[in-house]
């Protein structure tokens, strides 16, 4: 079994079921390969004289850098297992170049190293190798426990080293002592390999060394099932190159294919693993990003709703008191008023009091801002609401286009109608100021979507004004909902018009939104609960709806404009 670390590095993932399967029909692919070539083994070939020393470079090249990948492997996860495939594939990687220049006219007219069987005998060490490694790994792969970091460093060493120490003896003894190795090959003729029983031998090993990975490790991980995948090949390579008998043959190319067919599985187990991972990283990187995000905008609305709750609670006991203030102011003046025999100062009294009742309209606004003004909370039917007040939007609404868009299926909303229809109107106003030179406003009704609106649980209704003035730059945006901000010149707003709307939702469990473009317009969206009893809804009645004002309604669903 593979240890747990090693099942969250490169190739140590476990395998899926399709990669097994896709592993099964690779080995079918190669067996049928050499089924196909193997009756026409023995048939010559055009000689290609650059095939060997690419081939051999190539196949070097996939040893060479399935070492690398292992030791950086091993680095992770600390098995041990990988160190004996990385020793294994290193050694496996000095023995073909090596062969390249024992092999005649490679590049000299003889040869660079050795004799006449030391290219035989360099091609026994590298099929060899395969099948010793693996098995060595199979049996390294029972210890489950990694080794420690500070091991760690000296494991790649330990296996460079060995895996050069070991090739080094072998590579004396076959270049220093050639003439002493047995006979294995007569010039081009190789057929003695398996007369002596040399290549059926490596075969069987490559064989038996397949079968003792796959029974040690059941291919739990790409590695392990792509591992068997590569001695399978070696395998097939064996049979067809010795049924071809000699170089140049049929069998010697399709050996050859299928040897760097074996070379290249590990690494491509590991491109494909790291491809995965790369993915993996990208997309689990976008959700970090886009949790970040979230998580700063949630932060960020959650900062604003404090400072407005902290402004609610000032602003409400500023109110409080100075509504305190103006029943004194008023009360003294309705006195002055009556015993006053001078029309002059009766003038003058008449004066304040419009004064007095202009500040007792500014503190309900406060009021409603901080969320202590008496609300009368009922079902309301948001159609029949704008619908009633679709001519008052037009008288005040002069050179704007109005049009409305009403959802046929939309619910009851549970609110106060008249603050609602406050709302509605001073979102209009402020529509009007946007577009001074005209434009369209577009009110629209609907049911809001489950989990439109973070923070909102529950079922709600939307009322949404969008218009196509000026916008709001993003600096201003932030601060809409605020008291006394305003971009209006001065005396020309007080800067509760959002601020008494915000208030207003906050106390009926709703919410308000704001989304506007500069030079594309704005929207606000007014987050109503939905709810009404059902005798109210069946009857079509509804208490607290707005008040019945005479004006046509328009059927529920439909658009209509008017300028």
């Amino acid at each position: 079994m593979a240890n747990p670390d090693h099942t969250l590095a490169g190739a140590g993932a476990v395998a899926t079921q399709s990669q097994r399967y896709f592993a099964l029909l690779t080995c079918m692919i190669f067996s049928a390969a050499t089924a196909l070539f193997f009756p026409f083994a023995s048939a010559s070939w055009a000689s290609i004289p650059a095939f060997v020393p690419v081939y051999q470079t190539v196949t070097a090249a996939c040893y060479l850098l399935a070492t690398w990948l292992l030791l950086k492997d091993y680095a992770f996860s600390g098995s041990r297992s990988l160190l004996v495939l990385a020793g294994g594939c290193l050694w496996t990687a000095l023995i073909l170049l090596t062969q390249l220049l024992s092999t005649p006219g490679m590049l000299i007219a003889g040869r660079v190293l050795g004799g006449d069987q030391s290219t035989i005998h360099l091609w026994m060490w590298w099929h060899l190798s395969p099948p010793i490694y693996a098995a060595l790994y199979a049996l390294a792969e029972r210890k489950t426990t990694p080794d420690a970091p500070e091991i760690r460093l000296w494991g790649p060493i330990w296996a460079v080293a060995s895996a050069a120490g070991a090739f080094f003896v072998v590579l004396a003894l076959i270049t220093r002592w050639h003439d002493l190795l047995p006979r294995l090959n007569e010039g081009a003729d190789y057929s003695l390999i398996v007369s002596t029983g040399i290549g059926p031998a490596v075969t069987l090993l490559c064989a038996l060394a397949a079968l003792a990975v796959w029974i040690t490790t059941r291919g739990k991980t790409l590695l392990q099932l792509w591992l068997v995948v590569s001695l399978v090949a070696l395998v097939l390579d064996n049979l067809i190159t010795m049924a071809g008998g000699r170089r140049d043959s049929v069998g010697w190319y399709v050996g050859r294919m299928e040897a760097l067919m074996s070379a290249a599985t590990l690494v491509g187990v590991y491109l494909h693993q790291l491809n995965a991972t790369a993915r993996r990283a990208a997309s689990m990187a976008m959700a970090l990003q886009s949790e970040l995000d979230h998580r700063k905008k949630s932060e960020a609305a959650e900062l604003q709703n404090r400072r407005l709750e902290d402004l609610g609670q000032l602003t409400g006991s500023v109110a409080h008191d100075f509504g305190n203030l103006l029943q004194v102011l008023s009360g003294s003046l309705t006195i002055i008023k009556h015993r006053a025999s001078d029309e002059v100062i009766q003038a003058k009294v008449d004066v304040a009091l419009r004064h007095v009742g202009r500040g007792e309209a500014l503190i309900k606004q406060l009021l409603t801002f901080a969320r202590r003004q008496p609300l009368h909370v009922g079902p309301v039917h948001l159609n029949q609401l704008v619908t009633e007040l679709s001519e008052s939007l037009r008288e005040a609404l002069p050179g704007i286009q109005l049009q409305f868009d009403l959802a046929e299926d939309i619910g009851w909303a549970s609110t106060d109608a008249n603050e609602l229809e406050h709302a509605l109107l001073n979102l209009a106003m402020n529509a009007r100021d946007a577009m001074p030179a005209g434009g369209t406003l577009a009110v629209m009704t609907r049911n809001a979507v489950a989990g439109e609106v973070e923070g909102l649980q529950g079922e709600f209704v939307v009322l949404a004004v969008r218009d196509t003035g000026a916008g709001i730059p993003p600096d201003v945006l932030a601060r809409v909902w605020e008291p006394f901000f305003t971009t209006k010149g001065a005396g020309k707003g007080t800067g509760l018009g959002l601020a008494t709307v915000h208030g207003f939702l906050s106390q009926c469990a709703g919410k308000a939104s704001i989304d506007s473009k500069v030079g594309q317009g704005t929207t606000v969206r007014l987050y109503l609960p939905r709810g009404a009893p059902r005798s109210l809804i069946e009857t079509g009645q509804a208490q607290g709806v707005a008040r019945h004002s005479g004006h046509n309604v328009l059927p529920f669903g439909k658009s209509s404009s008017a300028s």
